[in-house]
């Protein structure tokens, strides 16, 4: 067997580990803290788009409005999100992480 094919074998073998250990750690943390897969969704849009509105989160899950509402609910009451007035429409609810 030629170095880099070896090398090819160790590399996928490591890498197959890494991912089951490191998505079994994932799970793990998941199911500690209560998470869903939608929960660590908005967390993650709001991390990297910052602040937005119900409907743009319903919209990336691609769930109704109530869905996505009762979702950020959820988070809202674990501490990890905030609702308030958007500035320029006092209807729309903007989310932020706390």
């Amino acid at each position: 067997m030629s170095p880099s094919k070896q090398f090819s074998d160790v590399l996928r073998e490591w890498s197959e580990v890494f991912m089951h250990r490191s998505l079994h750690d994932f799970k793990r943390f998941m199911d500690d803290s209560s998470l869903s897969m939608s929960h660590i969704h908005i967390l993650m849009r709001l991390f990297h788009g910052g602040a937005c509105g119900i409907s743009d989160i319903g919209d990336q899950l691609g769930v109704t409005n109530a869905a996505a509402s009762q979702s950020v609910d959820r988070l809202v009451q674990m501490g990890l999100l905030a609702r308030a007035e958007d500035p320029s429409d006092r209807r729309v609810k903007q989310v932020t992480l706390t």
